[in-house]
């Protein structure tokens, strides 16, 4: 009896479950030994005791859960989380190649809105978007700039004889041979029907008459044949202005050039004239 009040006395140092044996063990030594009441005090310190290790382990358990299922939703959001930046990403990634796509489809709707669909030239439109541009630069710079306004002799007996396929097709030659036959600086535009209006920066009025001249004798010197048709050979009349001689607007230097090429119609045509001081000359 006197070994178990022993062992008690170090219970603060013994292992739980282990106190919990030597209080059942110490009970049952008080009934061997008729200490019924310290039997029965042994047995209800046994019993509190395995309540007080029940209620912790059960305390455990359930802390033990909770963190198992916070842990589990942590996962859980980190893992939607994880998929919401890669959804993100995509959708990104998407709306980029769109706006890719759109600024794409605007400058080629843009292109389109300032092309002839027939010659593949510039149009009116463009002329008069780059025009004033190109002549505020000629005044900034001190430098000239000339403006050859053209137009296709006998086309409309072409289109009548021929038929307008035909008229097409010579229009389409005769862009091509200004394509070639001008600097990439000059701003060739088809001003309209069998109209071409030139913009060429840093060219005077007189080298200006010579670069028509040089096109001229070109599109004249080439035998045109559509299908199976040989076509009357081609000529143009030219009208030519300098800036700020003639005009220091577009408008004004279209409208000399304009005068211009009448005056080149009635001439007999197939010719380029140029205003100097507000006088004709013929080349």
């Amino acid at each position: 009896h006197r070994v178990v009040e022993d062992a008690l006395a170090g219970e603060r140092r013994c292992p739980p479950y282990d106190m919990l044996e030597l209080l059942r063990a110490a009970a049952d030594v008080c009934e061997a030994l008729g200490d019924i009441a310290g039997a029965l005090a042994r047995t209800r310190q046994a019993q509190a005791r395995y309540e007080e290790l029940v209620g912790h382990s059960a305390r455990a358990r359930y802390i033990a859960l909770q963190v198992g299922h916070e842990l589990t939703h942590a996962r859980s959001e980190r893992d939607s989380a994880q998929r919401n930046l890669q959804r993100m990403a995509e959708l990104n990634r998407a709306l980029e190649a769109k706006i890719a796509e759109t600024e794409l489809l605007h400058a080629q709707l843009r292109e389109q809105a300032l092309r002839d669909p027939l010659t593949g030239l510039h149009n009116r439109r463009y002329l008069f978007e780059i025009g004033p541009g190109l002549i505020e630069l000629a005044r900034r710079n001190g430098t000239p700039l000339c403006v050859a306004l053209i137009d296709l002799d006998h086309f409309k007996s072409l289109n009548d004889d021929h038929g307008h396929q035909a008229g097409d097709y010579v229009l389409q030659y005769f862009a091509r041979v200004l394509g070639s036959g001008l600097r990439r600086s000059d701003v060739v535009c088809r001003h309209g029907g069998e109209e071409f209006v030139v913009l060429m920066p840093e060219v005077s009025i007189g080298a200006a008459a010579d670069t028509m001249e040089r096109l001229l004798q070109a599109l004249r010197a080439e035998p045109l044949r559509h299908g199976h048709r040989q076509l009357p050979p081609c000529a143009f009349s030219a009208g030519l202005a300098e800036f700020p001689e003639q005009g220091d607007t577009l408008e004004q230097l279209l409208s000399r050039a304009d005068r211009a090429l009448y005056r080149a119609k009635d001439a007999g045509r197939a010719r380029i004239e140029r205003a100097i001081s507000g006088h004709a000359t013929f080349t």
